[in-house]
């Protein structure tokens, strides 16, 4: 996983950008024997480009797992898009030649998300490649929240398998906090 920030002496961030309030989901895998886990997820925008900072807690350990990511909505940027952790697109047809070409041009991102009104697709890099169909529905996270999570929830650890069969919830962000928070910081 590449960490970039707007720091970065590789790309400069445009300022200002704009806070989205956090946003919780509840990671709950289809088979019993895996623990579950929920994320906290910040972020903060320019457009198209969106600094996102998460804080994973696996329901078994209850040890926080903190990361950041870069996350570009396409059509953005071509040089943020190069460096993109997470990268997601809305396209009018069929998302799979679309996931296809974005995969082929940004080799570094490690989620790639596609939405269309025929279906949404994510592929996840790493040493073993997955492409996972994803249904929305009510009660669950926004598309690029969507993206997001997933690279969450793999740099905390949770296994791809998981992440292709498991539901997930938008959780009260109240509820989450006393999970996730230090008592300073809620």
């Amino acid at each position: 996983m590449t960490v970039h920030t707007a720091d970065s002496p590789r790309v400069r961030a445009p300022r200002p950008g704009r806070g989205v309030p956090p946003r919780a989901a509840l990671l709950a895998p289809n088979d019993p024997t895996r623990p579950g886990a929920l994320a906290l997820l910040t972020e903060s925008a320019t457009g198209p480009i969106a600094e996102v900072e998460t804080t994973v807690v696996p329901l078994d350990t209850g040890a926080p797992v903190r990361e950041h990511h870069l996350r570009v909505a396409l059509p953005g940027p071509d040089e943020w898009a190069a460096v993109a952790d997470v990268l997601v697109q809305t396209v009018p047809g069929e998302p799979g030649p679309r996931l296809a070409e974005l995969v082929a041009r940004h080799p570094g991102a490690l989620v790639v998300a596609v939405r269309a009104r025929t279906g949404s697709l994510v592929r996840i890099g790493g040493s073993e490649p997955t492409v996972l169909s994803v249904n929305i529905g009510e009660g669950t996270p926004a598309w690029s929240m969507w993206a997001s999570l997933i690279h969450a929830w793999l740099a905390a650890g949770v296994p791809s398998a998981v992440l292709a069969t498991a539901a997930v919830r938008r959780v009260r962000l109240r509820a989450a906090r006393s999970h996730l928070l230090p008592p300073s910081r809620r």
